[in-house]
């Protein structure tokens, strides 16, 4: 299940939310403490029939900009929660509203989210990783109010990764005080790509995810750069992908805001040496945009973290591929 965006009136933002800037290691750690909260919730009950999916996905990958909605269904009246996390650790809660009687889910009916009367439309959106969607069902409605929200809220505003395991917290003590048995929980974990084989980003998505992120410290935005082996030279993909940064830099909206260029690389070979080879491939990335586009050299620094940060852990091929990666973020 991919990432998911709510255009204003609906301006509310489901993924477009990043952690803040506490180094990269420390919100990949808060994101799996995030997970294993989650991971210790209770299965539920098996007789509520709950069901989750990806009304049009087959399991794979999703791009950003792809659009999506997704399905539930019950055997028994029960209320819906999305607990989503992105691929940095922030979480998003969204409260599912039925066509029962105070926004349950009608037995035996599916109901496709979000629907005409909601007023808004779901969409893959940035940053690109591995995405968790944890669905809740439960008996009587979660009161909003418990996790810090307005009263009838929908939406969860913008949480850090350490706000984030508060809240999964949270969510368990709910679970816990109504009991487990009377539960129902099913999980969906999705990979989030670029828009297209070639072009990661658009100039209007680096924008807008910025833009929309302001109020948080230093989020970042990962883009995979696919260098050559042991290579800091720009590939004419790399260069397209550039192109968008650039553009998204000299916009309105981000002028004279600073941006931190930070390289990453898998953990293949030698440490020391990829921490280097991360430093050239930033440098390279840093003199690209001073040389084709109007920036003031001051607006961009540069920052190595080699193989010490990985996106996404393991050691697939999958996931060294993300991994490999440059990352800009905002600066102070």
């Amino acid at each position: 299940m991919p990432p998911i965006r709510t255009p204003h009136p609906v301006a509310l933002t489901m993924a477009l939310l990043i952690a803040l800037g506490i180094g990269a290691a420390a919100a990949a750690t808060s994101r799996e403490d995030t997970l294993a909260v989650l991971d210790g919730l209770a299965a539920g009950d098996p007789d509520a029939g709950f069901e989750a999916r990806v009304a049009d996905g087959n399991g794979g990958a999703y791009r950003v900009g792809d659009p999506i909605h997704f399905e539930l269904s019950t055997r028994e009246p029960m209320h819906a929660l999305l607990f989503y996390l992105d691929s940095y650790g922030v979480a998003t809660l969204f409260f599912v509203r039925g066509t029962g009687p105070s926004g349950a889910l009608e037995p035996g009916r599916r109901i496709s989210v979000p629907t005409p009367d909601d007023g808004f439309s779901l969409e893959v959106s940035p940053p690109v990783g591995r995405e968790s969607l944890v669905f809740v069902a439960t008996p009587t409605p979660l009161d909003p109010e418990v996790f810090g929200l307005e009263a009838g809220a929908r939406i969860s505003d913008p949480a850090d990764p350490e706000r984030a395991t508060a809240l999964a917290r949270r969510l368990a003590e709910e679970l816990t005080a109504i009991g487990p048995e009377r539960t129902a929980i099913v999980r969906l974990d999705q990979r989030i790509v670029g828009g297209t084989d070639e072009l990661e980003y658009t100039t209007r998505e680096i924008v807008d995810h910025f833009r929309a992120t302001r109020s948080l410290k230093r989020p970042r935005l990962p883009m995979h750069l696919n260098f050559d082996t042991d290579s800091a030279e720009l590939t004419p993909e790399i260069r397209l992908n550039l192109d968008e940064m650039g553009k998204a830099m000299q916009h309105p909206s981000l002028e004279g805001q600073r941006i931190l260029i930070g390289g990453h690389t898998d953990d293949l070979g030698d440490p020391d040496y990829n921490l280097a080879l991360s430093e050239r491939r930033a440098e390279a990335v840093r003199s690209y945009l001073l040389e084709h586009y109007a920036i003031a050299p001051e607006r961009i620094d540069v920052r190595a973290y080699g193989e010490s940060a990985p996106l996404e852990p393991g050691a697939s091929a999958e996931a060294r591929a993300m991994n490999r990666r440059v990352e800009f973020e905002l600066g102070p």
